[in-house]
């Protein structure tokens, strides 16, 4: 006898069990990757995304479960798939309760010195950063709002970034605004001022000139020649700021990486202009390693790009054996009192450089009356900001827009 309707019912009731199950499992599996950290660079992308994306793999495992709930509350496979979603869920919803606790830490620390009102020169444009929980929801979803922009190639192969506008008609007036000089990272031996574009953007429409510059690499160039670069493309910027409508007083330098100790060796030790030593105005470092002897001799584990390899190929040779350039190329030397204002960005599981470095830089920036924040994300991996929507990059680009617009006010009121 004939059973095919029902044997049909029967293998789509297995198959869509099989799906749920299937999807509940391969959550469960991405979630790990908030916990468990990655064994090599194949596998850092991973953790470095899954914990960014932790309202993708809340929504999925939201979805899974109702699936189940709804279809197969009396099987069961719903007794066996359902522990899998709760257990997906508490790791992403746990994630997300660390969000409050950092804001109000950050709060802390920049409440005194925030300002109410937009920098002159700078747009109040509609388009922070989220800062609540339903906000970070909503962007990871949809991406953060970025601008159009237009780019020019200037010597150096600096790249100025700017809002394009119709040629045939008047070009918009002219302003003296702050600006933003980046620095991308890759371990010294590997990038390009393309990198960062969305950040790029991000500024741009907050108000900033932007400028992503360039370096020689590791191993074929070395230490010192890096942060020469650096000082000579920054020089060009400060020096032509009036042909760029930028205000030279309220020129901030960001790095990531190894960006971030170019970025903040740059701004501690000044730039030389004309013979003479120009003040920068503020400092944004993504998880950049301050103090380079310390990294080497306390390496983190797993360490899935081998960074005293990485050092090496940097300075050329251990600190052993060029002490003087671990001590040279190391921010932390450079703490004194009259730095200028730094902001520290630094994901709590970060495997390539220690959170602790960065901790122990901010205590020594404090110590020595420097004004200094350090916004340390619980869950995230370095290189966060890679994914542009994520959680991490959210709290990350809403204290950078805070650190910026008070750099800039200050600027004003000298």
């Amino acid at each position: 006898m004939d059973s095919g309707p029902c044997d049909s019912s029967a293998k789509r009731g297995s198959t869509s069990r099989i799906a749920v199950l299937a999807l509940g499992s391969f959550s469960i599996l991405l979630s790990v990757c908030i916990l468990v950290p990655a064994p090599n660079l194949t596998f850092l992308p991973l953790t470095v995304a899954v914990p960014e994306l932790t309202p993708w793999l809340a929504a999925g495992n939201l979805a899974a479960a109702a699936m189940a709930a709804l279809f197969y509350r009396r099987a069961v496979f719903y007794r066996r798939a359902m522990p899998v979603f709760l257990a997906s869920l508490l790791l992403a919803f746990g994630l997300l309760a660390q969000v409050r606790p950092v804001q109000v830490e950050m709060n802390r620390q920049m409440e005194p010195f925030q300002t109410a009102q937009p920098a002159k020169g700078r747009d109040a444009s509609p388009m922070p950063a989220a800062t609540t929980l339903a906000a970070i929801f909503r962007d990871s979803f949809r991406g953060i709002p970025l601008p159009r922009v237009a780019t020019e190639r200037l010597p150096m192969n600096i790249l100025f970034y700017h809002q394009p506008y119709d040629r045939s008609v008047a070009p918009p007036a002219k302003t003296a605004r702050p600006a933003v000089i980046d620095i991308y990272g890759g371990a010294w031996q590997r990038g390009s001022p393309e990198d960062n574009r969305d950040f790029h953007r991000y500024l741009l429409a907050r108000g900033y000139a932007v400028f992503a510059i360039d370096y020689r690499h590791a191993p074929a160039a070395q230490f010192p020649a890096q942060i020469h670069d650096v000082q000579a493309a920054i020089s060009f910027i400060l020096s032509s700021a009036a042909e760029f409508n930028v205000d030279p007083r309220r020129v901030v330098l960001c790095g990531h990486s190894s960006g971030a100790q170019l970025a903040l060796l740059a701004a501690y030790q000044g730039i030389p202009v004309d013979d003479a030593l120009i003040p920068i105005a503020g400092v944004i470092s993504f998880y950049g390693p301050p103090d380079l002897a310390a990294g080497y001799s306390d390496v983190p584990s797993p360490d899935p790009i081998h960074v005293r390899a990485v050092l090496e190929a940097y300075l050329g040779g251990t600190p052993a054996q060029v002490a003087g350039r671990y001590r040279d190329a190391s921010p932390v030397t450079y703490v004194r009192e009259g730095l200028p204002p730094t902001l520290l960005i630094q994901g709590g599981r970060d495997h390539i450089v220690k959170p602790r470095f960065a901790r122990e830089l901010y205590r020594k920036l404090i110590d020595t009356g420097n004004r200094a924040y350090l916004l340390e994300i619980p869950w995230s991996e370095h290189a966060f900001d890679a994914v542009f929507r994520g959680v991490g990059n959210q709290l990350a680009l809403f204290y950078v827009d805070e650190f910026l617009s008070e750099v800039a006010a200050r600027a004003d009121n000298s």
